[in-house]
């Protein structure tokens, strides 16, 4: 079930911490977002940049809030749900490789590659 924001221009130019608030309870986000940023300075020169990302908010009833997803993924190749579930699993994964690091010492290992 996919939601939209009543009054899409409530979002334009908007922080994230504004749009959150604002979105409707339950259900599904899945919007296409332009972001700008200032890139680092090369030769002496910054310049401005705004790409284009997939916005994707899944409401989580157990922890009543959204979970944000920002995404090169397109929507044909994966819904909002899927892209939910892998990023939950890709931290988990994280965690995992955290630990062996740590407690296992998994980046000392040789190898040629």
């Amino acid at each position: 079930m996919h939601k939209n924001i009543s009054e899409p221009g409530k979002i334009v130019g908007k922080r994230l911490s504004e749009i959150i608030p604002i979105l409707p309870k339950g259900g599904i986000f899945d919007s296409i977002v332009e972001v700008s940023f200032k890139r680092r300075i090369y030769n002496g020169q910054q310049r401005q940049d705004t790409p284009s990302f997939r916005f994707v908010g899944v409401y989580n009833e157990e922890s009543d809030q959204f979970h944000i997803y920002l995404t090169n993924i397109q929507a044909d190749t994966l819904g909002p749900e899927v892209i939910a579930w892998l990023y939950g699993v890709r931290g988990d994964i994280e965690l995992h490789f955290k630990e062996l690091k740590s407690k296992y010492s998994f980046d000392v290992l040789k190898n040629k590659k």
